[in-house]
């Protein structure tokens, strides 16, 4: 008989630990929900769905906080281990070689010349290996994955995104065969207000779970308020990015091209810094918008705005 028997004193030890990590999530979850004004409820789906589906992407608006979340979701879902967390950002030179692995040139540092060819692994396999021969959990955020040549970049990988538990042989390392540990998780981030999202690989867009980032005016709200902005500022602000994301969502270009609130989340927020953040920010975003559409240029109501004062004369400064 292998079984060995616990006396109730180890048993109580071993029952308090499992409390007290029970506490430290639901603290570290509330805490996550504070920083990132991200309801909890929400936030536990996201982490169930990322458990079970093991890759991920937030969509949404630009500004609405996408990936400052997921850098903060990763560190909480990662039991706050910080070397157990990889960001890379995906843009239209990025490809196979730099995500997965390539051949690279060997260089003598002391000769400073070119010794030959090897392999070289990218930051994808780098971060397997670390995964394969340690059970905690490992995270890699890519910032802005629809402006990669997705099937460019992953290759063969798609289909180890589906099926964690086979190996595949890669493309320079064909000799040895490749798995993807269950315990590496991926987080992208999508704009949607990027043309490029309609080229994205159909393949790719089954094997991630998906989760939108509206323009949330109640989350710019709240931070105002945690800032000590006063309360007739703050609801003139929020007014004012609730009356464009309105125009915006009524015109042809719709609410995947809102502003998001983290445009205006600047603390000691007042005239000046409002005007700044509209002409130099927000209008030229605007403007590429519509680029297009001279008409909604020069005739709809947030354009003129900056260029009549209007925008000030609504907020009603004087008034604070």
């Amino acid at each position: 008989n292998n079984n060995t028997s616990l006396s109730e004193s180890d048993f109580n030890l071993i029952c308090k630990k499992m409390e007290g990590n029970e506490m430290s999530s639901n603290e570290s979850l509330k805490e996550l929900s504070k920083k990132t004004h991200i309801k909890e409820d929400v936030i536990i789906e996201i982490e169930n769905e990322l458990n079970e589906q093991r890759q991920i992407i937030f969509e949404g608006p630009p500004g609405t906080s996408k990936t400052f979340f997921a850098r903060e979701f990763a560190k909480y879902f990662t039991d706050n281990k910080a070397d157990h967390v990889e960001i890379i950002q995906f843009h239209p030179s990025y490809n196979y070689e730099d995500f997965v692995e390539g051949i690279r040139p060997k260089i003598d540092k002391k000769k400073r010349d070119v010794q030959g060819y090897e392999i070289k692994d990218g930051i994808l396999k780098r971060l397997a290996k670390r995964a394969r021969y340690d059970d905690s959990k490992f995270v890699l955020i890519i910032d802005e994955i629809n402006r990669g040549k997705i099937s460019r970049i992953f290759g063969e990988l798609i289909y180890l995104l589906e099926y964690r538990s086979d190996e595949i042989r890669l493309t320079y390392s064909s000799d040895m065969k490749f798995e993807l540990p269950k315990n590496l998780y991926i987080i992208g981030t999508m704009n949607t207000a990027d043309r490029s999202i309609a080229l994205m690989d159909y393949a790719l867009r089954r094997r991630f779970a998906f989760f939108e980032f509206e323009a949330d005016s109640e989350i710019l709200s709240k931070w105002l308020n945690e800032k000590g902005t006063s309360t007739k500022v703050r609801q003139k602000v929020v007014s004012l990015m609730d009356d464009i994301n309105d125009a915006i969502a009524e015109s042809s270009i719709g609410e995947e091209c809102q502003i998001g609130q983290s445009y205006f989340m600047k603390e000691n927020l007042d005239k000046n810094k409002l005007q700044k953040i509209f002409d130099h920010k927000i209008l030229p975003l605007l403007k590429e918008y519509y680029f297009a559409d001279k008409k909604q240029i020069e005739g709809n109501r947030f354009f003129c705005y900056s260029m009549t004062d209007k925008m000030i004369v609504m907020i009603d400064w004087s008034n604070r």
